[in-house]
């Protein structure tokens, strides 16, 4: 059997236009996706992002079939193209945020999940543990940025929000679509979470990631991966201030000049330092208090 790149153009394009149709049959649309990806390396790269793209449209309306999604996605991830890293992991974050939201839900409202769901979850962890070593690992920038990002996603939907609002919805849904998640939901007590075991979790990553901008492993950085440390950094010390005072040291001590690359794109790193300290500044939570 030959796909070429025009046949899977239609392919794409068909279902894309019968979403409704194949959505429902969920099923049909993993098995058709899985045996397309034994041709995939035979296609484009755009072609492959694609195919992730519609892997991860499919997760996040058909729960249940996030086992075989998540196999899927990482054999993608091991083509090693960044292009197709990065639409991968992307797919991985929101569907790492949806499922842990239906988890949240279903365990608030039920002193058990279904076994479906629970068995969904495991495997987003199996993908967690796929990313670890990515991001903190020797490797393509264009594959370990993402996997950063990644990290920076788990440690915010790992801790509570102190701007959102600690009181879960009144309601059960089976969306799974908030806009403004918070795990200080889960405070009461969880069938399957455990709120002061994820927030350990969020530490120990914050830890790592604050390690690859300390001496010596900054030494072995690119400017363009420090740039994402820091921002990544400055995100998670903005929306979680109890992290504020590890942070903050780590930035004021930081110097891109002794990076791989000192003269490539040192400017763009000071430039990022510098957007940080002033957000830094401007955080005005209590948490934030030196």
């Amino acid at each position: 059997m030959v796909v070429d790149n025009e046949s899977w153009k239609s392919i794409a394009s068909e279902v894309r236009t019968s979403s409704g149709m194949f959505l429902r049959k969920g099923l049909v649309v993993i098995e058709m996706l899985c045996l397309l990806l034994i041709f995939a390396r035979e296609l484009k790269i755009c072609i492959v992002v694609d195919l992730g793209w519609l892997i991860g449209d499919v997760g996040l309306n058909h729960v249940e079939f996030i086992p075989e999604i998540v196999h899927v996605l990482i054999t993608l991830m091991k083509d090693g193209t960044p292009a197709v890293s990065r639409q991968v992991i992307g797919c991985g974050i929101d569907l790492f945020c949806s499922t842990l939201i239906k988890v949240t839900i279903q365990g608030l409202y039920s002193s058990e999940l279904d076994d479906s769901l629970a068995s969904s979850w495991a495997w987003i962890l199996k993908y967690n543990d796929e990313m670890y070593p990515i991001a903190f690992q020797t490797g393509s920038d264009g594959i370990r940025l993402p996997a950063v990002k990644f990290v920076k996603a788990v440690i915010l939907l790992y801790t509570p929000d102190p701007s959102g609002s600690s009181e879960p919805p009144l309601h059960q849904t089976s969306e799974g679509k908030f806009v403004e998640f918070n795990i200080s939901w889960i405070r009461g007590g969880h069938p399957l979470l455990n709120v002061g075991d994820l927030s350990i979790e969020a530490s120990q990553s914050l830890g790592l990631l604050l390690d690859e901008l300390r001496l010596p492993t900054v030494k072995s950085l690119s400017n363009l991966m420090i740039i994402v440390l820091v921002n990544s950094l400055s995100v998670i010390a903005n929306k979680r201030p109890a992290f504020y005072g590890r942070i903050l040291p780590v930035l004021l001590g930081l110097d891109p000049s002794t990076s791989a690359n000192r003269r490539l794109r040192v400017s763009a790193a000071h430039y990022a330092l510098k957007n940080a300290f002033l957000s830094c500044l401007k955080c005005t939570h209590p948490g934030a208090a030196p």
